[in-house]
């Protein structure tokens, strides 16, 4: 995909692996990847492009930055 800033291709493809899951489970597994593996300039750049509704962005990812991102983007736990 041409012209898609990296941010939001990688969150596309953190959400395709968990597209599986429902929809709920999906959310919680997708914040809790970008919370832990994240760095958090990368987290602050994908919070900005979903509130600014930036073309390319996966809904799942839409939908957990929105619900579960947004107020506090920062990393909760950087152990693997």
């Amino acid at each position: 995909m041409t012209g898609v800033a990296p941010v939001v291709r990688l969150s596309g493809d953190v959400a395709r692996q968990f597209a599986h899951l429902p929809v709920e489970q999906a959310v919680e597994a997708v914040a809790t990847h970008l919370s832990r593996f994240w760095e958090p300039r990368m987290l602050r750049d994908l919070v900005s492009r979903v509130q600014a509704d930036e073309p390319g962005i996966d809904p799942l990812v839409g939908r957990t930055v929105r619900e579960r991102l947004a107020a506090d983007p920062g990393p909760t736990d950087r152990r693997a």
